[in-house]
């Protein structure tokens, strides 16, 4: 049983979802967007923020298990770890 599964879902909640993200070589939105992404492997994860301009892109080095503070709209090709979203 699911204690949670009457909760209302919010920006604040743990996701409901998830999927594997593919690296976006022709620059495509994520749908839907999700609350943030988790990065399995270590790398480089390079998106842009949910409100940024497409030009406006965050590019990090990050460790297995980083959470990006920013919901993602859109990540960029020049990813190398393996992302999942939250949602």
């Amino acid at each position: 049983m699911d204690p949670h599964a009457d909760e209302f879902d919010a920006a604040t909640n743990l996701g409901r979802k998830a999927r594997n993200v593919t690296p976006s070589g022709s620059d495509v939105d994520l749908d839907p967007i999700p609350k943030t992404v988790v990065c399995l492997t270590s790398g480089t994860l390079a998106y842009v923020p949910v409100d940024n301009d497409d030009a406006d892109v965050v590019s990090l080095t990050v460790p297995p298990g980083f959470v990006a503070l920013h919901r993602p709209r859109r990540i960029k090709s020049t990813t190398t770890c393996t992302v999942w979203t939250v949602e």
